[in-house]
């Protein structure tokens, strides 16, 4: 039980660490493009291994496909938005632009 809520503190505290930011910009690459319900680029920072899931603006130019397994800067906000599937905000973490490397 203590370590559930110690892992809860710790998603919390990542949660707000993250809406508390402004736009970033962040080098790496966009391994992948998915659209399903919504449309989604899954971006590596250069050095990590975690992908992050970004949701880009809609008239993004180039598009994620576009630079697929290119270097590239992106700039990202963390934002809340409103799905009408779900109850509640969610953090996402939005895709402002893109710029060849």
């Amino acid at each position: 039980m203590k370590t559930l809520s110690c892992l809860a503190v710790l998603i919390l505290f990542s949660v707000s660490a993250i809406a508390a930011e402004k736009a970033m910009v962040k080098t790496g690459t966009i391994n992948r493009a998915v659209q399903s319900d919504y449309y989604h680029c899954f971006f590596q920072e250069e050095g990590s291994k975690e992908e992050l899931d970004l949701w880009p603006v809609s008239k993004l130019k180039p598009s994620c496909e576009q630079v697929i397994g290119k270097r590239i800067k992106a700039t990202i906000r963390p934002e809340k938005i409103k799905i009408p599937e779900t109850e509640g905000p969610w953090d996402i973490l939005r895709l402002l632009k893109i710029e060849k490397l």
